[in-house]
């Protein structure tokens, strides 16, 4: 692949949603995972998915990573692209989160 890569040049689709954001309580934002497995529990179907939680100070110092069986219903698809590029214009690179 050269350093212009012609138009039909792309990735091709993932075949299936695995990135989600995971409902939490009502004041907390939902946190953002990965799912890695299903499982048909009792009541309904549940994921396996690993997720970070922010450190819940003002400056963020640490993310939590945490493995849980999560029920389906508190889960939200995240619709990824890999061939379109996050438009980054008009942010402070200070501002990102790595």
């Amino acid at each position: 692949m050269g350093a212009n890569p012609g138009r039909r040049d792309k990735w091709p689709p993932y075949r299936s949603v695995r990135f989600v954001l995971v409902r939490r309580h009502r004041h907390l934002a939902p946190a953002r995972g990965l799912v890695i497995g299903w499982r048909r529990g009792r009541s309904g179907w549940d994921a396996k998915v690993v997720y970070v939680t922010d450190d819940p100070g003002a400056v963020q110092t640490t993310l939590g990573l945490h493995v849980d069986w999560i029920p389906a219903s508190r889960l939200v698809p995240v619709d990824v692209d890999p061939n379109e590029a996050p438009s980054r214009a008009g942010r402070d690179p200070a501002d990102e989160d790595y």
